[in-house]
C-alpha cells in the first residue's frame, strides 16, 4: 500500500543514484502539487469510497513510478498497465488513469482561463 505522503525525486538531465541507476535530485512531493488536488477533485466525480482510494493508489503510484523508471513519455502509459500495483487487476489500473487524464485536462483549462 502507498501512502500520500510520497516524496519523489525531480529530473535533472543525466542525474542518478549510483546505487540504483535511478534519477535523483531535488525533492518534489507529489501529494501537494499533483495527488492532493486530484484527490479533492476526485470526491465531486466519484460517489463509492473504495473506488476513490483505489484511484488514488493507483495515481499515486504511477506518479512514483513515472518518477523512477526510465521509460520513454510515449511509452509509459502502456508499460504501467502491462504490469500494475499488486492487487489491482489492469482494467480498475486503467480506469483510474482515465480519471486521472480527465482530471489533468480539465486543469489545464483551467490554467490557461486563469491566464
Amino acid at each position: 500500500m502507498w501512502s500520500c505522503s510520497h516524496r519523489v525525486d525531480a529530473a535533472h538531465p543525466g542525474a542518478t543514484d549510483d546505487a540504483t541507476g535511478r534519477r535523483r535530485g531535488p525533492t518534489v512531493n507529489i501529494t501537494g502539487t499533483t495527488l492532493g488536488p486530484f484527490v479533492a477533485w476526485l470526491v465531486t466525480r466519484e460517489r463509492d469510497e473504495q473506488t476513490r482510494r483505489r484511484h488514488r493508489m493507483v495515481v499515486e503510484h504511477y506518479l512514483v513510478w513515472c518518477r523512477t523508471e526510465r521509460v520513454p513519455r510515449h511509452e509509459r502509459r502502456a508499460r504501467y498497465l502491462a504490469v500494475p500495483p499488486g492487487g489491482i487487476t489492469g482494467d480498475h489500473a486503467a480506469e483510474a488513469l482515465e480519471r486521472f487524464d480527465e482530471f489533468r485536462r480539465i486543469q489545464a483549462l483551467t490554467e490557461v482561463a486563469d491566464r
